[in-house]
């Protein structure tokens, strides 16, 4: 979720109405994370109850990148589970079925941050003891 605010007198802005909807289209160019790029600039529509020279705060969900662009993912992302199934029947396809494999979880940077796993489970350890079963 998005949240546009003045956080001097508290009002709340609406995306679509107040500020055109803010995507970042440089991002992923090619199918992989671009961390140094131009960010997007707000655009306001003629709606907008903005007015000039008002300074607002803008909250929003992102994730860290990590090992140059690698961005980790939403541990409760059903993609997630479908990109490890279909990876891991690859994997038996070219190695014992009896081979070990270990994740590595850059998601705990990001653990428990969103709304979605807030409402799920009610602590980060929570989540995560759902996560590896």
């Amino acid at each position: 979720p998005l949240r546009i605010y003045n956080p001097v007198n508290n009002v709340t802005y609406n995306e679509g109405s107040d500020v055109y909807t803010i995507s970042d289209p440089l991002s992923f160019p090619h199918g992989q994370y671009d961390i140094y790029h131009t960010p997007p600039v707000p655009k306001l529509p003629a709606s907008t109850k903005l007015t000039q020279g008002e300074i607002v705060a803008i909250d929003y969900y992102a994730v860290i990148p990590s090992y140059k662009d690698a961005t980790p993912a939403c541990m409760t992302e059903p993609g997630v589970f479908d990109y490890l199934r279909t990876n891991m029947i690859q994997f038996t396809k070219y190695f014992n079925k009896s081979s070990g494999i270990m994740f590595t979880y850059d998601e705990i940077r990001h653990m428990h941050s969103c709304q979605r796993c807030q409402s799920k489970f009610p602590t980060a350890g929570e989540l995560l003891a759902w996560n590896t079963q």
